[in-house]
């Protein structure tokens, strides 16, 4: 036979091998992949009016960061963040504000990023920059199909004069968006 010629080990190697039975392994057990996300806190998303100030409230849990528009080249990934948050908007304004009548009588937008850190103008605007887009193209189209290839033109109505858009910045231990919408 076959076993009987061979080497003792490797012959006890064979015979399990035959029989199934596996043997243990000598390497060193691999750790568990470490995820380069951090888990961030999100802010619940709610809808209030402000009497005082004239004004309808959303807010959305959305992480803005300046990192996920300056990607260093991955077009792929702004493309996503883009996509994700002009979804995202969209489907928040729609649900929430279904009366035409509303959409019809706001006058001003002020976009709020709640977070522990502070980013400086250039980089909230650019942050801002598709959410902004989803809010105006619901100005304009209300749930009407919008034409996604020109999304960043519906806010023509800002420099019509018909509408005013505002930025500002508020420090929260969790992350997300606050649409203000004035009436």
């Amino acid at each position: 036979m076959l076993l009987t010629r061979c080497n003792p080990l490797e012959a006890e190697k064979l015979r399990k091998l035959i029989a199934g039975e596996r043997e243990p392994s000598k390497s060193k057990p691999k750790a568990p992949k470490r995820t380069s996300k951090r888990q961030v806190q999100l802010v619940e998303q709610t809808m209030s009016y402000d009497r005082e100030r004239g004004y309808w409230q959303l807010q959305l849990g959305l992480y803005l960061s300046r990192e996920q528009y300056n990607a260093g080249g991955a077009r792929w990934m702004k493309a996503a963040t883009a996509k994700k948050h002009i979804d995202f908007t969209l489907a928040a304004l729609r649900s929430t504000f279904r009366n035409d009548a509303i959409r019809a009588s706001i006058r001003g937008v002020t976009l709020v990023r709640l977070s522990p850190n502070q980013l400086d103008d250039d980089n909230l605007q650019s942050a801002f920059k598709h959410i902004r887009d989803a809010t105006f193209a619901w100005l304009a189209c209300g749930d009407s199909e919008i034409n996604r290839k020109a999304i960043g033109h519906y806010d023509a109505t800002i420099k019509q004069g018909r509408h005013t858009c505002d930025y500002e910045q508020q420090k929260s231990s969790s992350h997300g968006i606050q649409i203000r919408l004035h009436v």
